[in-house]
C-alpha cells in the first residue's frame, strides 16, 4: 500500500542519515530542553557509529546519552552508559574524551550518594586534565571534587581548594600559591560559568559573602556575552541568598528580574521556559513566606502555575517541580489541588525508573495527607517513600519521613512506636558527616525549621507523662532524652561552625566532679522541662508551664534590670521566676549531695539569661553556688587547672579602632596581670603584653613561646553565624576560624597543646540577636580551650580591670578551681560599688569548670 511503501522509505531514509546528523540534532534538542528527543537522536547516532565498530564515536555519545539519562533522573541507564563508554576508550591514549568520561561518571557517582567514589573519579579527571595542560577542565573537576569533599563533610579541605580557586579567578582570597599561567582572564564564558558553579557551591555551605561576590562578577560577565538564560540563573541564586538572609522581598524583586530577563529576550526554547518556571516557583514561596502580606498576588500566581503544570510531567526536573508547587499549595491550604498534582508525577517516576524522584512525590503526598489527618494513608505513602530512599542510602531524605512518620504516629497517639521512629531519625542525623545539605537544593534542610524540631520533639515525646512511669523505664527515658539535648547543643554548635567537632565521651557527673550538678532545661512549646543529673542519684526531671508570652515577658524584665539606668530589684521578680522554675524543685537534692557547682546545658533563650542574677528571694544564685556554662559534656575535657606552671599571653585594645569606642582601663587590667607575673616567677607564672600598635593578628599569629593561657582585652562580638563572629586586633577582626587555625598549630607546622582558659574581657552578644550566645559556644569550641571566661554584653572597663584582678588572684593565691574563682571575683563586685548586676553578672564561665 502507499501507505506502508511511505514507512519503509522513512525506515530506510533514517538507516542511511549520516550519525553525525544523528549527533547534532540530538545536541540541538539537548540544547532545547527537549531530553527526551535529544536521547532519541543519540540512540541513532551510536546504533550508526556501531556499524563500523568506531569506538571512540562511540564512547562520546554514550557520555551525551550518560549526561541526558541523569538529567531525566535516570541514573541507572545513565550509570550503564558511561560505564559503556569507559570500556571503549580505557585502551585507548589519554584523549579529552577521556577526562570528560570521568567528570561525566563522577558526577553520576555523586548523584547516586557515591561520595568517596565520586571524589576518586574527579581526581582521575583532573589528572587527565593535566596531562592534555588542558586549564579549563582543571578548574572545573577541581569544582567537582569540592562538591563531594562537601558531601562528605570535608568543610576544611573545601574551603582550602575553594580559596585557591578564589584566588584563580581573581576574586578576593586570602594570599595563597597559584601554580604560574593558570588563569582563565581570556575565557570571559567559561569563568562566568564556573563563578556561578561556585557560588551555588558557597551557597550551600553557607559562605554567603563570597557566593554573592561571585555572583556578582558572573552576572556582568554573561550580561556581556548577552547570554539571557545564564544571567537569570544567576539572579535565580541570587534571590536563594536573598531568601537565606530573610530578605523576602529582596528575593521576590530577584526572582521576578530572573524571569523578565528570559521573557524579554524571547528564549522561547525550553531551557529558558525552565528558568521561567522555577523563577515562579520561587516567587510563589517566597510569597507564602511573607504570610499572605500580598495575598491577591500568592493566589494569582498560585493559579497561573497550577494551570501550567496541568500537563504530564515529562523528566525528573518537571517532577521536582510538581513536587515545589505541591508543597505551596499545601501552605495555601489547597490540598485537592496537590494531590491532583502529584499522581502523574509518580507514574511518570516510576516510568523513568527514579527512585529518588518516587520518594520526593511519595513524601509530599504523606505531607499534604497529614495536614488533611488521614493519619492511614499518610503513613502507607511515608513509609512507601522512606523505603525508596533508604534503598538508595540517601540518609539525608530518609530523615525525613522518618521525621513525618515519627509526627504521624504521634497524631494516631503511638507513642511508644513515635519514640522508636523519632530515635532512628535523631540517630541518621547524627551520622550524617555533611552539613544536612541534600544533592538536591529545593530539599535543603533548614536547620532550625527541619533539623531542631525532630530533637525536640523526641525529648518531649520522651518527657511527657515520663514520671508515672516504672523507675527503671523512668530511667531509661530520662537518659535518653539527656543525650538527645547534648545530641541537639553539639548539632547547634556544628551546624553553627559548619564543620565536625571533636568529642569526648560524657561521663557520669560523679567521675568529673562529686560536687558538681548538671542542669538540662529544654524549652518545649508552652513548658519548661528540666533533667537533672547528680553525683551517686538516679537522673531527675521536673517541669512546668511557661507560656511563650510569658517567656518573652520575664525574659524582657530580666534584662531590662540588667541595664544600669534601672534599680536592680526591678529585676527581682522575673529572676525569682526563674529561679523557681529552674533550681527550687532541686533544692532538696543539692543540699543531700552537698553540691557546691551547678552546671548548665543552656537552650533557646535561656542561653541569653545570665544564671548568675536567679534569685530565691534572699540571695542570688552566684552567692551559693559556683556556676558554669556548657554546649554539652561530651564538647570539653574535663581535668582540672594545673597552675604550677601559668604561661599568660595577654594582648587587648586602650585606644578607640574601627569604630569601636576605647577602653582606658585595658592598660590597667594588663598590668594588673605582667604585676601578678612578676610578683609570682618563683612559681613560674610568666606573661606577655601585647598592648594597642602590639597587638596585631601577624603579631598574635607569631607568638610561638608556649602558652596555657590568652587572655585578650578588645572589643568582640559574639553572633548567631560565624562570618559575625570576631575579635577586634589593633589592625582587623580575628574571625572564629583565624582564631582556631591559629591556636592549633605553631609557626613551625607543629600541633599546639590545647590551651587551658581563653578569657575575652570586653566582648558581647550582638544586638537583636536571639540565637548570638551560639556564637561564644562556637568560638569556645573551636578555640580549643578548656575553659573560655567571657561575657554577655560589653562592661564599664574600670570595673573589669577589678574583677580579673580579683579573678587571677583566687586563681593563683588561693587555687580556687576555675568557676570558684569566677564565683568569688563576681561576689567582690557585688559588695563593692559596683554591686548592680550589670557589672558582675555578665562574666560567664563556659567550659571545663575544674
Amino acid at each position: 500500500s502507499p501507505s506502508g511503501l511511505s514507512n519503509r522509505t522513512a525506515t530506510l531514509a533514517k538507516a542511511f542519515r549520516p550519525a553525525e546528523d544523528w549527533l547534532s540534532q540530538g545536541k540541538q534538542h539537548y540544547d532545547a530542553g527537549r531530553l527526551d528527543a535529544a536521547v532519541q537522536a543519540w540512540e541513532q547516532a551510536l546504533e550508526q557509529f556501531a556499524r563500523p565498530k568506531q569506538p571512540i564515536a562511540q564512547a562520546s555519545v554514550l557520555r551525551y546519552l550518560a549526561i541526558a539519562h541523569q538529567d531525566l533522573g535516570n541514573l541507572r541507564i545513565a550509570e550503564m552508559s558511561i560505564r559503556q563508554a569507559w570500556e571503549l576508550i580505557q585502551s585507548q591514549p589519554q584523549t579529552l574524551l577521556s577526562a570528560q568520561v570521568f567528570n561525566t561518571w563522577g558526577i553520576i557517582q555523586l548523584a547516586q550518594g557515591e561520595s568517596e567514589e565520586a571524589y576518586a573519579t574527579f581526581l582521575q579527571a583532573e589528572a587527565t586534565y593535566r596531562e592534555l595542560s588542558d586549564r579549563p577542565g582543571i578548574t572545573l573537576s577541581q569544582i567537582n571534587q569540592v562538591q563531594a569533599l562537601i558531601a562528605l563533610g570535608f568543610y576544611r579541605r573545601a574551603e582550602a581548594q575553594l580559596l585557591v580557586l578564589q584566588q584563580l579567578l581573581g576574586l578576593s582570597a586570602k594570599a595563597v600559591a597559584v601554580p604560574p599561567g593558570e588563569t582563565l582572564a581570556d575565557r570571559p564564558q567559561l569563568k562566568a560559568e564556573i563563578l556561578l558553579r561556585l557560588a551555588q557551591v558557597w551557597e550551600s555551605i553557607g559562605n554567603l559573602p563570597d557566593a554573592q561576590k561571585a555572583l556578582d562578577q558572573s552576572a556582568v560577565l554573561f550580561q556581556q556575552l548577552g547570554a539571557p538564560v545564564q544571567l537569570a540563573s544567576v539572579l535565580l541564586l541570587q534571590g536563594d541568598l536573598a531568601r537565606d538572609q530573610q530578605r523576602l522581598d529582596d528575593a521576590i524583586t530577584l526572582y521576578r528580574a530572573a524571569q523578565t530577563t528570559v521573557e524579554s529576550a524571547s528564549a522561547d526554547f525550553a531551557m529558558g521556559q525552565q528558568v521561567v518556571l522555577e523563577a515562579e516557583l520561587k516567587q510563589l514561596r517566597s510569597l507564602i513566606q511573607t504570610e499572605g502580606e500580598d495575598l491577591a498576588a500568592t493566589q494569582y500566581l498560585g493559579n497561573l502555575l497550577l494551570d501550567q503544570l496541568q500537563q504530564p510531567p515529562m523528566n525528573a526536573w518537571d517532577i521536582e517541580a510538581r513536587v515545589n508547587l505541591a508543597e505551596s499549595l499545601r501552605l495555601m491550604n489547597k490540598f485537592e489541588p496537590a494531590l491532583a498534582l502529584l499522581d502523574p508525577a509518580l507514574e511518570q517516576a516510576q516510568k523513568l525508573g527514579n527512585v529518588r524522584a518516587e520518594s520526593y512525590v511519595l513524601g509530599q503526598q504523606g505531607h499534604i495527607y497529614e495536614s488533611l489527618e488521614r493519619w492511614a494513608e499518610a503513613l502507607d505513602v511515608t513509609r512507601q517513600a522512606r523505603q525508596k530512599s533508604t534503598a538508595l542510602g540517601a540518609d539525608e531524605i530518609t530523615v525525613n519521613w522518618l521525621w513525618q512518620e515519627g509526627r504521624l504516629l504521634k497524631g494516631e497517639g503511638q507513642k511508644t512506636a513515635a519514640i522508636a521512629v523519632y530515635s532512628q531519625a535523631v540517630q541518621l542525623l547524627q551520622n550524617l558527616r555533611q552539613d544536612l545539605v541534600a544533592v538536591n537544593p529545593e530539599v535543603r534542610f533548614s536547620f532550625r525549621d527541619e533539623v531542631e524540631p525532630v530533637y525536640r520533639q523526641l525529648v518531649e515525646l520522651l518527657l511527657v507523662e515520663v514520671d508515672s512511669l516504672p523507675t527503671e523505664i523512668r530511667q531509661q527515658q530520662l537518659e535518653q532524652a539527656r543525650q538527645t539535648i547534648e545530641a541537639l547543643q553539639l548539632a547547634q554548635v556544628q551546624n553553627f561552625l559548619r564543620q565536625a567537632c571533636e568529642t569526648y565521651a560524657v561521663q557520669p557527673i560523679e567521675k568529673i566532679d562529686a560536687h558538681a550538678a548538671v542542669f538540662y532545661p529544654i524549652v518545649l512549646g508552652e513548658r519548661l522541662e528540666v533533667v537533672l543529673a547528680l553525683p551517686g542519684l538516679p537522673l531527675q526531671h521536673y517541669g512546668s508551664h511557661l507560656s511563650q508570652a510569658k517567656q518573652q515577658k520575664l525574659f524582657a524584665q530580666l534584662r531590662q534590670s540588667l541595664n544600669p539606668a534601672f534599680p536592680a530589684r526591678d529585676g527581682l521578680l522575673a529572676a525569682q521566676q526563674f529561679y523557681s522554675q529552674l533550681i527550687h524543685p532541686a533544692e532538696a537534692w543539692l543540699d543531700q549531695q552537698q553540691i557546691k557547682t551547678l552546671v548548665f546545658v543552656l537552650d533557646d533563650f535561656l542561653r541569653d539569661v545570665p544564671m548568675a542574677v536567679l534569685h530565691d528571694g534572699d540571695r542570688y544564685l552566684v552567692e551559693k553556688y559556683s556556676l558554669a556554662l556548657t554546649p554539652g559534656l561530651q564538647l570539653f575535657d574535663a581535668k582540672s587547672l594545673a597552675t604550677e606552671k601559668l604561661n599568660v599571653l595577654a594582648g587587648g585594645l586602650s585606644q578607640a579602632r574601627q569604630g569601636f569606642a576605647s577602653l582606658p582601663a585595658v592598660e590597667q587590667e594588663l598590668q594588673g596581670i605582667a604585676q601578678y607575673a612578676e610578683t609570682r616567677r618563683a612559681n613560674d607564672v610568666k606573661a606577655q603584653i601585647l598592648l594597642d600598635q602590639d597587638f596585631t593578628t601577624q603579631r598574635l599569629i607569631r607568638q610561638n613561646k608556649p602558652f596555657n593561657v590568652l587572655h585578650l582585652a578588645t572589643h568582640g562580638q559574639f553572633s548567631s553565624t560565624a562570618k559575625d563572629t570576631f575579635l577586634l586586633t589593633w589592625d582587623e577582626r580575628l574571625g572564629i576560624a583565624d582564631l582556631e587555625q591559629w591556636l592549633s598549630s605553631r609557626a613551625d607546622g607543629q600541633v599546639r597543646t590545647p590551651i587551658e582558659m581563653l578569657i575575652l574581657s570586653a566582648c558581647q552578644t550582638a544586638k537583636g540577636d536571639r540565637r548570638a550566645s551560639l556564637g561564644l559556644a562556637g568560638l569556645a569550641v573551636r578555640s580549643g580551650a578548656r575553659s573560655t571566661v567571657a561575657t554577655l554584653w560589653s562592661v564599664q572597663d574600670q570595673s573589669t580591670a577589678q574583677f580579673i584582678d580579683e579573678f587571677y588572684g583566687q586563681l593563683l593565691d588561693e587555687g580556687a578551681s576555675r568557676a570558684e574563682a569566677l564565683r568569688q571575683a563576681q561576689l567582690a563586685l557585688l559588695h563593692s560599688s559596683y554591686n548592680h548586676p550589670y557589672y558582675w553578672a555578665p562574666f560567664v564561665l563556659v567550659g571545663n569548670w575544674q
